[in-house]
């Protein structure tokens, strides 16, 4: 019974109930950048309306290379994912992986385990993308991520489903569960909300996918906001709209948005944020961790 179990407390690989994570490149950036935190259950999956793109040889996106050689994820204590069943005092801790990336109209690496972790396993595993395997350009004719959710589900392997993903234009979605909680997700939904041109193209926006997990509800946000210096005003606006204006909105009279109907909210994705400085500087800054003299020029 899904309403007897609690799951309070969601722990994840960053801090907050809402997390912003900076995801990868707008235009003109580098194509690599990139962050990170089967089956299907019952319901639609995102959408798939176009046929499936023609085999093309294609440059395959790679994940940047940290400098310290080790990947920053979190590490959990203990090897074992911790088993989650009923409890009537709730408290229980979740493994969350949130990971964004902007592939640049390239295809994923067909190894992912460098990027997509699975030591440690994670009870839910949030993947969203900008640009993957098709420019926003040729997204808007195909938008199809069929291909991709296949790679990342038979990559988590048999343990995991996936709960809900959802496409627009070239933004994508998808949320994977561990067996543990498969009988404890329910009300799965998703939505989109565009920013593009008129605030009605999708070449920039956000998708959303929701659902309760025992009593807890969660949801993901992957956007891609308006890129260059001078567009942090419209980024603003944007996030505002992305939230204010999601037909996930439960209708509740003074909210300001979709994240107030949620108990845990991750917003993600290829924010566009931009330093007042040169791109050779922050390198340098970065190569050295020298982050306090980014966050003067933020």
């Amino acid at each position: 019974d899904a309403a007897a179990v609690t799951l309070h407390g969601i722990v994840a690989a960053f801090p907050g109930p809402m997390t912003a994570l900076p995801g990868g490149c707008g235009e003109g950036d580098s194509p690599q950048r990139s962050s990170g935190s089967g089956h299907e259950l019952p319901g639609k999956s995102g959408q798939q309306d176009c046929a499936p793109a023609p085999a093309e040889a294609a440059a395959v996106a790679k994940p940047a290379a940290q400098p310290c050689g080790e990947a920053p994820w979190h590490r959990w204590p203990g090897a074992g994912l911790p088993e989650v069943g009923p409890s009537a005092a709730g408290g229980q801790a979740l493994r969350l992986f949130c990971g964004v990336w902007n592939l640049h109209g390239k295809p994923a690496p067909a190894d992912l385990s460098a990027w997509l972790t699975t030591q440690p396993q994670h009870h839910v595993y949030v993947v969203g993308t900008c640009e993957c395997e098709q420019s926003i350009e040729r997204s808007m004719l195909w938008s199809d991520k069929s291909r991709w959710e296949a790679q990342a589900r038979d990559h988590l392997g048999e343990d995991y489903r996936m709960v809900r993903s959802h496409t627009m234009s070239a933004i994508h979605v998808m949320v994977f569960v561990h067996r543990f909680l498969w009988k404890y997700i329910w009300d799965v939904k998703s939505a989109q909300v565009a920013t593009g041109f008129g605030n009605f193209v999708g070449n920039k926006g956000g998708t959303q996918v929701g659902f309760n997990i025992g009593r807890t509800s969660l949801l993901f946000v992957n956007v891609h906001l308006a890129a260059h210096a001078n567009k942090m005003k419209e980024r603003t606006q944007n996030m505002a709209r992305i939230l204010a204006e999601s037909p996930l909105r439960r209708g509740r009279s003074g909210s300001a948005g979709v994240h107030e109907d949620y108990d845990r909210v991750f917003f993600m994705g290829d924010l566009n944020p931009r330093l007042d400085a040169a791109r050779g500087e922050v390198d340098a800054w970065l190569e050295g961790g020298q982050l306090d003299k980014c966050l003067e020029k933020d």
